[in-house]
């Protein structure tokens, strides 16, 4: 039998792994306007915006969530942590189950409280204190008036030591933004005990064999 069958039918057998959530620092937004979130937008002469922390109604165990209600023809932002560039920051990909050079799944929960544009939001890689990628802006399909898990994938550039999160806004909307962070695969405790154990055992074998 090849190593690789014996693999597939030891994690078959273990219940293969559990996907976890990590969110980022107070990506909940339980702890409110802590400084691990700051908002930003555009020229108040083309529309404006207002971001806020609200203490109850979020997603879930309806805790609380960021808000941005955005008019006109005007982009507005949280950011997540809220130093970037030139003075560092990011947070370290280790401390939310990131792997550089693959493709990753982040996640964050989106609610319309008015309006019809979708929020979404634009992750961005750093290496140091340089930018070197970033997702993009993407925005869920279509807005929801009940609290609703929006995930995409990205692949991470190799080399990425910390990430940047940054909810997007909704166009002459009002959008509640909760749980952010990245969905890992984590091998089950078991399983990485039995693939350890049934690798050795064929090891020992192909050793037999050669005698």
């Amino acid at each position: 039998m090849k190593k690789t069958t014996w693999i597939a039918a030891v994690v078959a057998l273990a219940g293969v792994a559990n996907a976890g959530l990590f969110t980022v620092p107070n990506g909940d937004f339980e702890a409110g306007d802590d400084g691990n979130w700051t908002s930003d937008g555009g020229e108040w002469d083309v529309g404006g915006y207002t971001a806020t922390y609200e203490a109850t109604g979020g997603s879930g165990d309806n805790g609380g969530y960021g808000q941005i209600e955005s008019w006109g023809a005007n982009w507005s932002i949280f950011v997540n942590p809220t130093t970037a560039g030139t003075a560092g920051g990011g947070v370290p990909v280790a401390a939310i189950g990131v792997v550089a050079g693959t493709d990753n799944t982040f996640t964050i929960d989106l609610k319309n409280f008015a309006g019809t544009s979708p929020g979404g939001m634009k992750v961005e890689a750093w290496a140091g204190n340089v930018l070197i990628g970033n997702s993009g802006d993407v925005r869920a399909a279509a807005p929801s008036a009940d609290w609703q898990t929006f995930e995409f994938s990205w692949a991470v550039p190799s080399g990425t030591e910390k990430m940047i999160f940054v909810p997007l806004w909704g166009a002459d909307s009002t959008v509640g933004f909760d749980n952010v962070g990245v969905n890992s695969v984590i091998p089950e405790p078991a399983t990485m005990g039995l693939i350890s154990v049934f690798g050795l055992g064929l090891v020992f074998f192909r050793r037999r064999l050669r005698n």
